[in-house]
Protein backbone atom coordinates (compact mmCIF):
# COMPACT_ATOMS: atom_id res chain seq x y z
CA UNK A 1 0.00 0.00 0.00
CA UNK A 2 1.45 3.35 -1.02
CA UNK A 3 1.23 5.98 1.64
CA UNK A 4 2.28 9.47 2.55
CA UNK A 5 3.44 11.84 5.25
CA UNK A 6 1.79 15.09 6.16
CA UNK A 7 3.99 18.15 5.91
CA UNK A 8 4.41 19.45 9.45
CA UNK A 9 3.13 22.82 10.61
CA UNK A 10 -0.48 22.58 9.49
CA UNK A 11 -1.09 19.50 11.37
CA UNK A 12 2.36 19.05 10.59
CA UNK A 13 2.14 19.82 3.65
CA UNK A 14 0.08 23.59 -6.17
CA UNK A 15 1.52 26.54 -7.02
CA UNK A 16 0.81 29.96 -5.62
CA UNK A 17 1.41 33.24 -7.40
CA UNK A 18 3.24 34.70 -4.41
CA UNK A 19 4.45 33.80 -0.93
CA UNK A 20 1.72 35.83 0.75
CA UNK A 21 -0.86 34.23 3.03
CA UNK A 22 -3.31 32.08 1.11
CA UNK A 23 -6.96 32.94 0.76
CA UNK A 24 -9.95 31.03 -0.60
CA UNK A 25 -9.36 32.33 -4.15
CA UNK A 26 -5.79 30.98 -4.10
CA UNK A 27 -7.00 27.56 -3.04
CA UNK A 28 -9.74 27.45 -5.68
CA UNK A 29 -7.29 28.50 -8.40
CA UNK A 30 -5.00 25.67 -7.39
CA UNK A 31 -7.88 23.21 -7.48
CA UNK A 32 -8.66 24.22 -11.06
CA UNK A 33 -5.00 23.90 -12.04
CA UNK A 34 -4.84 20.39 -10.60
CA UNK A 35 -7.99 19.45 -12.45
CA UNK A 36 -6.36 19.81 -15.88
CA UNK A 37 -3.25 17.80 -15.04
CA UNK A 38 -2.82 14.35 -16.53
CA UNK A 39 -1.32 11.26 -14.96
CA UNK A 40 1.42 11.34 -17.61
CA UNK A 41 2.43 14.81 -16.47
CA UNK A 42 2.89 13.48 -12.96
CA UNK A 43 4.88 10.36 -13.80
CA UNK A 44 8.41 10.50 -12.42
CA UNK A 45 11.69 9.85 -14.16
CA UNK A 46 14.90 8.36 -12.82
CA UNK A 47 16.53 11.79 -12.47
CA UNK A 48 13.60 12.91 -10.32
CA UNK A 49 14.07 9.88 -8.07
CA UNK A 50 17.69 10.90 -7.68
CA UNK A 51 16.69 14.47 -6.81
CA UNK A 52 13.64 13.83 -4.62
CA UNK A 53 14.24 10.31 -3.32
CA UNK A 54 11.17 8.46 -2.01
CA UNK A 55 9.01 11.59 -2.40
CA UNK A 56 9.04 11.33 -6.22
CA UNK A 57 6.63 8.39 -6.26
CA UNK A 58 3.88 10.47 -4.63
CA UNK A 59 3.50 12.90 -7.56
CA UNK A 60 0.07 12.62 -9.14
CA UNK A 61 -1.46 10.98 -6.07
CA UNK A 62 -4.00 12.09 -3.46
CA UNK A 63 -3.91 10.85 0.14
CA UNK A 64 -6.09 10.90 3.23
CA UNK A 65 -4.56 11.15 6.68
CA UNK A 66 -6.47 10.05 9.76
CA UNK A 67 -5.42 11.59 13.11
CA UNK A 68 -4.13 9.36 15.90
CA UNK A 69 -4.44 9.56 19.66
CA UNK A 70 -1.40 9.79 21.94
CA UNK A 71 -1.66 6.00 22.34
CA UNK A 72 -1.38 5.52 18.57
CA UNK A 73 -5.03 4.56 17.98
CA UNK A 74 -7.32 6.16 15.40
CA UNK A 75 -8.89 9.30 16.84
CA UNK A 76 -12.66 9.27 16.15
CA UNK A 77 -12.96 12.93 17.16
CA UNK A 78 -10.21 14.26 14.87
CA UNK A 79 -10.54 15.79 11.40
CA UNK A 80 -8.84 14.00 8.51
CA UNK A 81 -6.33 15.75 6.23
CA UNK A 82 -6.51 15.40 2.43
CA UNK A 83 -3.51 16.24 0.26
CA UNK A 84 -2.53 16.00 -3.39
CA UNK A 85 1.02 15.96 -4.84
CA UNK A 86 2.11 17.22 -8.27
CA UNK A 87 5.16 18.30 -10.26
CA UNK A 88 5.82 21.92 -11.20
CA UNK A 89 8.65 23.75 -13.01
CA UNK A 90 9.20 20.94 -15.53
CA UNK A 91 9.42 18.39 -12.76
CA UNK A 92 12.06 20.21 -10.73
CA UNK A 93 9.66 21.26 -7.99
CA UNK A 94 7.24 19.04 -6.08
CA UNK A 95 4.16 20.72 -4.62
CA UNK A 96 1.58 19.54 -2.12
CA UNK A 97 -1.84 21.13 -1.86
CA UNK A 98 -3.79 20.06 1.24
CA UNK A 99 -6.87 20.88 3.30
CA UNK A 100 -8.63 19.49 6.33
CA UNK A 101 -11.69 17.47 5.42
CA UNK A 102 -14.02 20.05 6.98
CA UNK A 103 -12.51 22.88 4.91
CA UNK A 104 -11.36 24.85 7.96
CA UNK A 105 -7.67 25.02 7.03
CA UNK A 106 -5.28 24.31 4.18
CA UNK A 107 -1.97 25.17 2.61
CA UNK A 108 0.54 24.66 -0.19
CA UNK A 109 4.06 23.27 0.18
CA UNK A 110 6.82 23.78 -2.42
CA UNK A 111 9.68 21.25 -2.29
CA UNK A 112 12.96 21.72 -4.17
CA UNK A 113 16.49 20.26 -4.08
CA UNK A 114 18.93 22.40 -2.10
CA UNK A 115 22.22 20.92 -3.29
CA UNK A 116 22.76 18.83 -0.15
CA UNK A 117 22.89 15.04 -0.29
CA UNK A 118 19.76 13.36 1.13
CA UNK A 119 18.18 16.72 1.88
CA UNK A 120 15.42 18.83 0.30
CA UNK A 121 14.21 22.36 1.02
CA UNK A 122 10.59 23.38 1.31
CA UNK A 123 8.36 26.36 1.91
CA UNK A 124 4.85 25.98 3.32
CA UNK A 125 2.24 28.74 2.95
CA UNK A 126 -1.05 28.45 4.84
CA UNK A 127 -4.60 29.75 4.97
CA UNK A 128 -4.03 30.25 8.71
CA UNK A 129 -1.89 33.36 8.35
CA UNK A 130 1.58 31.87 8.81
CA UNK A 131 4.40 30.42 6.69
CA UNK A 132 7.29 28.05 7.31
CA UNK A 133 10.72 27.31 5.83
CA UNK A 134 12.26 23.90 6.38
CA UNK A 135 14.18 20.87 5.16
CA UNK A 136 13.50 17.19 4.58
CA UNK A 137 16.30 14.85 5.64
CA UNK A 138 15.86 11.53 3.81
CA UNK A 139 17.09 8.26 5.30
CA UNK A 140 18.11 4.94 3.74
CA UNK A 141 14.79 3.32 4.67
CA UNK A 142 12.67 5.74 2.56
CA UNK A 143 11.63 7.65 5.67
CA UNK A 144 12.49 11.22 6.60
CA UNK A 145 12.54 13.92 9.21
CA UNK A 146 11.54 17.51 8.68
CA UNK A 147 12.56 20.63 10.57
CA UNK A 148 11.13 24.08 9.95
CA UNK A 149 11.06 27.64 11.19
CA UNK A 150 7.63 29.23 11.52
CA UNK A 151 6.84 32.91 10.90
CA UNK A 152 3.54 34.63 11.59
CA UNK A 153 2.19 32.15 14.15
CA UNK A 154 1.13 33.45 17.56
CA UNK A 155 2.76 30.72 19.64
CA UNK A 156 4.73 28.23 17.50
CA UNK A 157 8.24 29.14 16.30
CA UNK A 158 9.61 25.78 15.11
CA UNK A 159 8.23 22.39 14.06
CA UNK A 160 9.89 19.02 13.63
CA UNK A 161 8.27 15.87 12.26
CA UNK A 162 9.33 12.24 11.97
CA UNK A 163 7.83 9.53 9.80
CA UNK A 164 8.02 5.75 9.86
CA UNK A 165 6.30 2.93 8.02
CA UNK A 166 4.06 0.44 9.78
CA UNK A 167 4.13 -3.27 9.02
CA UNK A 168 0.90 -2.91 7.01
CA UNK A 169 2.50 -0.27 4.74
CA UNK A 170 0.77 2.77 6.20
CA UNK A 171 2.97 5.72 7.13
CA UNK A 172 2.82 7.39 10.54
CA UNK A 173 3.77 11.03 11.10
CA UNK A 174 4.56 12.52 14.49
CA UNK A 175 5.03 16.27 14.97
CA UNK A 176 6.44 18.40 17.78
CA UNK A 177 6.05 22.17 18.17
CA UNK A 178 8.37 24.64 19.87
CA UNK A 179 6.62 27.30 21.96
CA UNK A 180 7.67 29.57 24.84
CA UNK A 181 7.12 26.55 27.11
CA UNK A 182 9.53 24.33 25.15
CA UNK A 183 8.86 21.44 22.79
CA UNK A 184 5.28 20.17 22.85
CA UNK A 185 3.91 16.99 21.34
CA UNK A 186 1.82 17.78 18.26
CA UNK A 187 -0.42 15.92 15.87
CA UNK A 188 0.09 12.38 14.55
CA UNK A 189 -1.53 11.04 11.39
CA UNK A 190 -1.61 7.83 9.35
CA UNK A 191 -1.81 8.30 5.55
CA UNK A 192 -3.07 6.02 2.77
CA UNK A 193 -3.97 6.52 -0.91
CA UNK A 194 -7.32 8.24 -1.42
CA UNK A 195 -9.54 8.42 -4.52
CA UNK A 196 -11.30 11.66 -3.55
CA UNK A 197 -10.32 15.30 -3.99
CA UNK A 198 -8.85 17.98 -1.75
CA UNK A 199 -11.71 19.93 -0.11
CA UNK A 200 -12.27 23.62 -0.70
CA UNK A 201 -10.96 25.79 2.11
CA UNK A 202 -13.78 27.88 3.54
CA UNK A 203 -13.03 31.40 4.74
CA UNK A 204 -13.97 32.31 8.37
CA UNK A 205 -16.71 34.53 6.97
CA UNK A 206 -18.20 31.52 5.20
Amino acid sequence: MRVLILMTASLALGACSSWSVLNTEDMLAEAKARGVQTSAANAHAHWQEEMFGALAEFAGETFRGVPLTLAGDLDPTGVADIQSWAWRADGRELVIWHALEDGSYGGITHITPNGMENELAYRYVTSGGFETLGTFTLDEHDGWETTETVSGHETITQVRTRSHARDDGALITEAEYLTADGWQRGHSFVYTVFDGVVPEVVSPEG
